[in-house]
């Protein structure tokens, strides 16, 4: 379900039992879409009352920055059902 629409980026919601996962796509990373990213983000992300969770397919130091930049935090290793081992990131509302 997508939560924040913007012609250069998204943000769609997996609810999972137990779980609500994010999907976060980005057409073409500029300042501008950075800044209107950051904003629609932590405007939306501030209003959930549940924890939000991530687990990027890609694992590299620009993930590492996303996430950080998102406000997630590293929670654990998961095995996947595809059998590959992720990290999983978790948001919690206590940003402010």
């Amino acid at each position: 379900i997508a939560v924040v629409k913007n012609p250069s980026f998204g943000v769609y919601v997996e609810e999972i039992p137990g779980a609500t996962f994010i999907h976060m796509d980005v057409l073409k990373w500029t300042k501008t879409v950075r800044k209107e990213f950051l904003a629609a983000w932590f405007s939306w992300a501030k209003r959930q009352t549940c924890f939000l969770y991530a687990m990027p397919f890609i694992d590299d130091k620009k993930m590492a920055k996303w996430t950080k930049l998102c406000g997630f935090e590293f929670v654990d290793h998961q095995l996947c059902l595809d059998g590959v081992i992720r990290k999983l990131y978790l948001w919690r509302n206590n940003h402010g």
